[in-house]
């Protein structure tokens, strides 16, 4: 079995664009490459759930490519797919700032 690999393959922003520029990075699954592109905040929150499973990113990058390749999953993209994956975890591990618990607005 091939393990999974992912780099990034575009120039970081600067960090306070970071979080709106997506970010393009390469990734190896099931032996096929594919690139995705996630804005920065993304990727910052699937880093975060991946470091707290204990595994690479790419390893919860492959399983959720997995899941959203099930028989009888809807059609999905991996960049839709990784997008609500991590706002699902945020939304968990954060839930006061859930649909209500804020004003709609990033940074206040």
């Amino acid at each position: 079995m091939t393990m999974p690999h992912i780099a990034e393959t575009a120039a970081a922003p600067s960090p306070s664009r970071r979080n709106a520029s997506l970010l393009k990075r390469s990734i190896s699954l099931a032996g096929h490459r594919t690139s995705v592109a996630l804005e920065g905040a993304f990727w910052s929150v699937l880093e975060e759930v991946a470091k707290g499973r204990g595994q690479s990113l790419a390893a919860l990058i492959a399983s959720i490519d997995g899941e959203r390749s099930a028989p009888g999953a809807p059609p999905v993209s991996l960049a839709s797919a990784l997008r609500v994956f991590a706002l699902t975890s945020a939304r968990t591990a954060h839930p006061e700032a859930g649909a209500h618990g804020g004003n709609g607005h990033a940074g206040g």
